[in-house]
Order: structure tokens, then sequence, then C-alpha cells
């Protein structure tokens, strides 16, 4: 059996030793690079926090109008409905009113009586008379209540006030926006000046990860050679042993034989 051959097992150490040291060379100057791209980043990440700010409450300032109109547009929907409904009411009480007016009515009234004192009428006609007559004084209050209906319809507020506070809030709301607006344009200024200033880092790290990972691969090559090489010692000291043994037992049995 062979002993170790130790100089070639360093040679190939070497080699992956060399790798491992030119790959730690290039990663400082890679980290390097990475320091000098964070220059100023404590004062681009407060600069950055302080535009945010600003946009949190402008935007906070949109979300509350934004409520208010919401607002505002279900009230005047209640309106709108609220105007219908009473628009219908009134066609309802003209449908079931004859006359839409008293004068009417006291005509028809003076006629019944007129007529009533006047003409031969049957029992059935006279009863039919009385009955038209009970309905139209009847009426009278209800062409009371019509007008009333008529005047709430006509003086209805459709929500004037509502619509010049919604017509305020869409320009309040329009003002915000354009202020939204200029400070997202100023966060996007602070971003490409940074990153003007540092360049893309991305491909930087990507390399300098890469690098690290074969570092670990190397070194694991490392070791299991000097794991190998360590086995492939012990072996051959056991071999070494095993023969020193077989030639002292050997020599036993022949000086026992001399004897």
């Amino acid at each position: 059996m062979q002993e170790p051959n130790y100089e070639a097992y360093q040679e190939k150490v070497n080699k992956v030793q060399e790798q491992i040291d030119k790959l730690q060379k290039e990663n400082q100057k890679l980290q390097e690079q990475i320091k000098g791209s964070s220059s100023g980043k404590d004062e681009f990440f407060a600069e950055k926090a302080k535009i945010r700010t600003e946009l949190d409450e402008v935007s906070s300032q949109m979300n509350a109008i934004a409520e208010q109109r919401d607002k505002i547009k279900q009230m005047l929907g209640d309106k709108k409905t609220e105007n219908a409904e009473a628009r219908d009411a009134v066609k309802k009480m003209q449908g079931t009113l004859r006359y839409t007016n008293e004068e009417d009515i006291n005509v028809r009234l003076a006629e019944i009586d007129k007529k009533m004192h006047h003409s031969s009428l049957s029992l059935k006609e006279e009863k039919d008379l009385m009955k038209e007559m009970q309905e139209l004084k009847r009426s009278k209050p209800k062409l009371a209540q019509l007008s009333q209906a008529k005047d709430r319809v006509n003086t209805f507020d459709a929500g004037t006030d509502l619509k010049a506070k919604k017509d305020e809030l869409n320009e309040q709301f329009g003002i915000l926006r354009e202020q939204k607006k200029a400070i997202q344009e100023k966060l996007s200024a602070l971003n490409e000046e940074r990153k003007a200033k540092t360049g893309d880092s991305g491909p930087i790290f990507e390399q300098r990860d890469k690098n690290s990972e074969k570092i670990k691969e190397l070194i694991a090559e490392r070791s299991t050679l000097r794991e190998e090489f360590n086995t492939e010692k012990a072996k051959f000291r056991e071999y070494i042993a095993e023969q020193k043994r077989i030639r002292q037992e050997k020599w036993a049995e022949e000086k026992a034989a001399q004897q």
C-alpha cells in the first residue's frame, strides 16, 4: 500500500484556495461599490419619509372630502325621491277628485239644490243627488289638502344648499388632487435623483451573492479534500502498524523455532 501523496493533496488544496482568495477579493471590491452607493442614504430616506407624510396628509384630506361628497350625493338622492313621492301624491289626490277647485263645487251644489227644489224627481234621483251633495261637501277639505300638497311640491327644496356644498367640495377636491400630483412628481424626482447617484446596485448584489455561494462550495470542497487525505493517512498508519505486528509475530515464531 502506497503512502498518501501529500504534495498532490496540497496542490489540489492550493488550487481551491486560490479560487477562494480570488472570489473573496472580488467580493471586497463589490462591497466597496455597495458602500459607496449607500452614501447619502440616511438623507435620502429622511426626505422620502417627509414627502410620504405630505402625500399621506393630502390623501387623507381627499378621502374626507370624498366621504362628505358621498353623503351629500345620498342626501340629494333622498331629496329627489322625496320630491317624486310628493308629486305622485298630488297626482293621486287629483285623480280621486271630480273638481279641483271650490268654486266649481259650489256651482255644482247650487245646481243640485235648485234641481231638488224646482224639479220633479223620483226617489232614486233624489237619493243620487243627495249622495252627490255629500261627496261634494266632503271633497272641500280634500281640496285644501291638495292645495297644501301642491304648495309643498312648488316650494320643495331639492337641495340647493347641498348642491352648492357639493360644488364647493368638488373645487376643494380638485385643488388637493393637483397638490397630490405635485407631491408624487416630487417623490419621483427624488427617486430618480437617487438612482442617478447610486446607479442600479441590483447586479452588484447579485454578483456578490453568487460569489459567496461559490465560496461556500469551494470551502466545502477543501474540507472534503482534507477529510479524504486524513482518511487515507489513517488507513496507511493502520497498514504500517499491521505490517509491523506481522513482522514481530514472524520474528517471534522464528526465534521460538531456533530454541
